[in-house]
């Protein structure tokens, strides 16, 4: 005896299945892009904060250098 298959049954599952691999497959891709999106975001915190971090140096350098030039103009200190 054959037995009754039906076709809308059959088409139904093999939509839904298509549609947990759409979803599996698109899961995948938005973990991928939040995960480069993720470092692309830290490295540009790092280049920033390094660039603070050089501009901070620099102001620095250019105190001491002021400090150091009023200390040899005035070596007992500044007169009252």
């Amino acid at each position: 005896m054959l037995a009754v298959v039906d076709w809308a049954a059959v088409i139904i599952g093999i939509g839904a299945l298509f549609t947990a691999i759409g979803g599996v497959i698109t899961a995948y891709a938005s973990v991928r892009r939040a995960h480069t999106e993720g470092e692309d975001a830290a490295e540009k915190r790092i280049a920033d904060t390094r660039a603070a971090l050089n501009a901070t140096r620099e102001e620095a350098e250019q105190a001491e250098a002021e400090l150091h030039k009023w200390h040899m103009r005035f070596p007992e200190g500044i007169p009252d």
